[in-house]
């Protein structure tokens, strides 16, 4: 389970009114997401992730979802 106290999303131009449905869809995949073993971090930095011309908000989650799957300690 990954638990979330804070997240700052900064969107490109145009999402900003669908950044609670793409927040949404984040949690639910993160939710779903298997994690290597307990760790305890205070922060933790994801760069910009490309998010394809006219992705959808599933789209934009789920990309979104990866990068933070990525930087997670024992990430492959």
């Amino acid at each position: 389970m990954i638990d979330i106290q804070h997240l700052r999303l900064q969107l490109p131009e145009g999402y900003a009114g669908r950044a609670p449905r793409i927040v949404r869809l984040l949690a639910r995949a993160l939710a779903d997401a298997p994690v290597a073993g307990p760790a305890d971090l205070a922060r933790l930095q994801v760069g910009p992730v490309a998010l394809p011309a006219g992705a959808s908000d599933r789209q934009a989650a789920e990309s979104i979802a990866r990068a933070i799957r990525a930087r997670l300690p024992g990430a492959e």
